[in-house]
């Protein structure tokens, strides 16, 4: 049940405009990103450990968390659209209705593209070679896929 209703909340979350353009403007600061699979992932949890979660409960909670997380207020309704989609979800997927789910899920729209998939953060060692003193060995590096060095007292 939680891998389908993770599925349901990736496939919302990447066509939420809303979220996507709080992201785009980092309104949640440098890492808006990670802010908003953590989001995803608060209200998958939220939503399946709480059995008596409705549309109601699950708006006020995305309000709160994108308030908290982005200092957003979304006032094009988009949290209530999607706190209607999440409990509909929900609900077939309590009381077993699979084959209703799997239409529906293929009903909803598609994204081009998935935006707020976790990217791993690849470390790449580089070699630095020093001028400074004969017996100063060349020290590896680690720099992240963004070009930040990482930088550490000796």
């Amino acid at each position: 049940m939680e891998a389908a209703f993770s599925n349901v909340i990736k496939q919302v979350f990447n066509n939420w405009t809303g979220l996507k353009l709080a992201v785009d403007h980092s309104m949640g600061g440098s890492n808006s990103k990670e802010l908003a699979i953590e989001c995803m992932n608060l209200v998958q949890d939220y939503c399946m450990h709480d059995p008596n979660v409705d549309e109601y409960d699950i708006q006020e909670f995305l309000d709160d968390v994108m308030n908290e997380k982005f200092d957003t207020l979304f006032e094009d309704d988009s949290t209530k659209e999607i706190a209607i989609i999440l409990n509909k979800f929900l609900q077939l997927l309590k009381a077993g209705d699979l084959q209703t789910y799997e239409i529906e899920y293929q009903n909803l729209p598609t994204a081009n593209f998935e935006w707020l998939k976790e990217t791993p953060v690849n470390v790449q060692q580089t070699k630095v070679s020093g001028e400074s003193s004969s017996d100063e060995e060349e020290d590896d590096i680690p720099m992240e896929d963004d070009g930040w060095t990482v930088v550490r007292r000796k």
